[in-house]
């Protein structure tokens, strides 16, 4: 199984609405992928339903501490997907697709800020915490332990890596963080 630290993943974490979004890799492949953002159950009243998504808009909250991540734009996984499936040749590999730089959290808040024009903050949780919050946001408890297990790992420092996998494949180099959150400023604002 890859694992893939996606900066979709960090729309969801971030947006807590719904809204379906189509999200093209802008190159002659067209490569398209659509992917759902879906907001944890709200409370019953209006007033705690907008307090919740107007606090999802300024705060991240994970149980990564200072460990730093390969995010991927899932552009650029389609883009290496679609290359996989179509090249003539067979690929005859497991492709390990990752982002162009390593990043914490804290860095994230920081490029999020500066590109949105507001203070974005990560809030660093223990990992019990963090289990405990996205049960209460309404997650399964197999899938709130496999987040916090997955978070977990990365803040012992599980996911530093980097490879030009996406370059190789698609002949290009991946995007990069600041790209993307200029791309998708207008999902934040």
């Amino acid at each position: 199984m890859l694992l893939v630290w996606c900066f979709n993943t960090l729309l969801i974490l971030i947006l807590g609405c719904r809204q379906n979004t189509l999200a093209s890799d802008g190159d002659s492949t067209g490569v398209q992928l659509a992917y759902r953002q879906t907001q944890p159950v709200a409370a019953p009243k209006l007033q705690d339903i907008y307090a919740r998504r107007k606090l999802l808009l300024y705060l991240i909250f994970t149980a990564c501490g200072e460990g730093k991540i390969p995010f991927v734009s899932a552009t650029d996984i389609a883009a290496v997907a679609y290359r996989a499936v179509t090249d003539i040749e067979s690929h005859d590999c497991d492709h390990r697709v990752l982002g162009p730089e390593l990043l914490t959290y804290d860095e994230i808040a920081q490029k999020l800020s500066a590109a949105l024009g507001r203070e974005i903050q990560h809030v660093s949780l223990s990992g019990e915490d963090r289990y405990q919050g996205l049960v209460s946001a309404g997650v399964s408890e197999y899938y709130a332990r496999f987040l916090t297990n997955l978070e977990t790992a990365a803040a012992t420092g599980f996911e530093t890596h980097l490879n030009d996998e996406v370059e190789k494949v698609t002949g290009r180099p991946p995007k990069s963080f600041d790209v993307f959150a200029q791309e998708n400023r207008a999902a934040w604002i």
